[in-house]
């Protein structure tokens, strides 16, 4: 593998941070996201930026600091969204299993 540049790690830097980007708007939007990609491509960023020249870029090191933040941020939104969705399953099965059992008292 060759050393990549700070440019080329920067740029690489920027497509995962779109990736992320789309990602947190679709959990906003109520969409489905397919994350299978991310960890790959995280994966390599942090190979080729192991392999290359760094010393003195602070560039980077904020990109890739940005990065942490996101994902750290996108696996809060995640979670909530979970948590919210798991709350009103929860509230939608209890108010069934009630409206049911109404009805079976009404019967007798």
């Amino acid at each position: 593998m060759n050393p990549k540049t700070i440019e080329e790690l920067l740029e690489e830097a920027q497509k995962v941070s779109s990736v992320i980007a789309t990602a947190r708007r679709l959990i906003a939007d109520d969409k489905t996201v397919d994350l299978a990609n991310l960890e790959g491509k995280v994966q390599a960023l942090c190979e080729d930026a192991e392999a290359s020249d760094m010393e003195g870029s602070t560039d980077v090191e904020e990109a890739f600091n940005a990065i942490v933040q996101d994902l750290n941020q996108l696996n809060e939104e995640m979670s909530a969204k979970i948590w919210t969705d798991s709350q009103e399953e929860l509230e939608n099965t209890a108010k069934r299993a009630i409206d049911a059992y109404k009805s079976d008292s009404g019967d007798q």
